[in-house]
């Protein structure tokens, strides 16, 4: 070095910046540490090993060394302001080596290719956990080769992984996780999540994205699912709970056979024109399904134990496969095609139901509403019923709204019983309803008395019958006996 800038008069050692001694044939750095201000270094394709005398550079930003026979670059911890190092093609084969630049807190780019240490089965998993907060890495590329580190053993990723998740949630244990395309690279395999007691996982992946060993996720006892890339299937049964798959072109349900035990279930704007599969969900609670193509709710019926329907705007025309639904409190048939509601007339337990935007023409099937007790809340605008039927539309309008009134009312009073108002009228019988119901019984009672007695009066006559053929009898051979004598 000291001849090279000997050679050259421009040089001037005490201020110089920047140094480039490329292809120079330099195989000794002596004196270069009397340049104390060099921030930038081009010392490639040379005949350099020691870099000891660099340590002296206390300034010293970036560095090429690059086709040099360096193997030791132990020295270079001292230049703590390095942020860019190349040390390709060199010498270098222990990791140990490889340590020292864990010291360097502001390097972000560092070149490693064609060096011996690389053919280590360590090097990925060794540089993944010391070296990964390294902005770019190249060791195979010229690109950055930084998520290629995630390839390596799987105790290494393990290990890696939780100590980027327990320092992103600040906390000892980590029960939900969500990768994005800035964390995603933390775990290409996700069997690396298995260290963790996972819960909650949501996966907000660039797409396509491969998921790799998910099934071992879903066997560590995984609850809670969300996805933006579609499934891998398994010819398995996991224990997930809840499962949100949503803005996908979904074509089918087939995933669904591996959930068995499903509750919850969010299969938004897929462009889904079929429910099958979703028979495999015998617990399913929760189902939303708005903004798709559904045409019908076939398969649903046998989700006896669902309680909340969203299907709003899809092209829906019957809605029969509800019927009988018991435990269901919210339904939501928005924006669809519907011609019907009577069959809901034995979902008793309904509380909010919206079904505006349909094609509901009579205005006598919102009779079913006066069995539902539980509903407080309805919205049924835009269909052609309401251009017919005022007084009807008016009193369910009425009724609905008084129970809302009574059930704001037992909220605010601690469950105190509230006397509701009368809502006038109602349009759907002459008579009310307890009324009807009472004449109903006693005309069954009537009837079933009037049989009773009916089926004794003609066994009466019966056995009345049959007294009067006899005595005729016994009278004819007295008749015959006093003839006989009078002869």
């Amino acid at each position: 070095v000291q001849e090279a800038l000997k050679k050259s008069k421009k040089f001037k050692p005490e201020t110089l910046p920047n140094l480039a001694l490329k292809a120079k044939n330099i195989n000794s750095l002596a004196g270069i540490g009397k340049i104390s201000q060099l921030q930038v270094i081009n010392l490639s394709h040379n005949k350099i090993t020691d870099v000891e005398p660099l340590s002296y550079l206390f300034h010293l930003k970036q560095l090429d060394l690059s086709f040099n026979y360096v193997e030791v670059i132990s020295p270079l911890y001292c230049c703590t302001n390095l942020t860019k190092l190349d040390l390709r093609h060199n010498r270098i084969r222990e990791l140990d080596q490889l340590k020292h630049l864990t010291t360097l807190p502001k390097l972000s780019h560092l070149s490693l290719n064609d060096n011996s240490v690389l053919l280590n089965d360590k090097f990925k998993g060794f540089a993944l956990n010391h070296l990964y907060n390294i902005s770019r890495i190249s060791f195979e590329t010229t690109q950055n080769d930084k998520n290629l580190l995630w390839q390596c053993d799987l105790e290494s990723g393990k290990q890696k992984a939780l100590y980027n998740f327990l320092v992103a949630k600040n906390q000892k244990t980590v029960q939900r996780i969500t990768l994005n395309k800035h964390s995603s690279q933390w775990c290409q395999n996700l069997q690396f999540l298995t260290i963790f007691e996972l819960q909650l996982l949501s996966l907000n992946l660039p797409t396509p994205t491969e998921l790799k060993n998910l099934d071992k996720v879903f066997e560590n006892g995984l609850l809670e699912l969300s996805a933006n890339v579609q499934l891998p299937h398994y010819p398995k049964h996991f224990v997930l709970q809840k499962l949100s798959l949503q803005n996908l072109p979904l074509s089918d349900l087939k995933v669904l056979e591996m959930f068995p035990q499903l509750e919850s279930l969010y299969l938004s704007n897929n462009g889904l024109s079929s429910l099958f599969g979703i028979e495999k969900c015998f617990r399913l609670k929760k189902l939303e399904c708005y903004d798709n193509k559904l045409s019908s709710l076939d398969g649903i019926q046998f989700c006896r134990k669902i309680e909340h329907i969203d299907v709003y705007s899809n092209e829906i025309t019957d809605i029969s496969h509800l019927a009988g639904f018991g435990l269901l409190e919210y339904l939501n048939i928005g924006c669809n095609k519907v011609r019907s509601i009577y069959c809901l007339k034995e979902c008793t337990q309904l509380s909010s139901f919206y079904f505006e935007q349909n094609k509901i023409f009579n205005a006598d099937e919102f009779e079913i509403f006066l069995g539902m007790k539980q509903l407080i809340q309805i919205s049924f605008e835009e269909n052609p019923v309401e251009n017919d039927n005022f007084e009807k539309i008016s009193f369910i309008n009425k009724l609905i709204e008084e129970r809302y009134r009574v059930f704001r009312a037992k909220q605010e009073n601690q469950n105190k019983f509230i006397k509701p108002n009368a809502c006038g009228k109602n349009p759907f019988e002459r008579q009310p309803q307890r009324a009807r119901k009472e004449k109903a019984s006693y005309a069954n009672k009537n009837l079933k008395f009037k049989t009773y007695w009916d089926s004794q009066w003609l066994q009466h006559n019966l056995k009345r019958a049959e007294h009067l053929k006899k005595s005729l009898s016994e009278l004819q051979i007295v008749q015959n006996i006093v003839i006989d004598q009078l002869q």
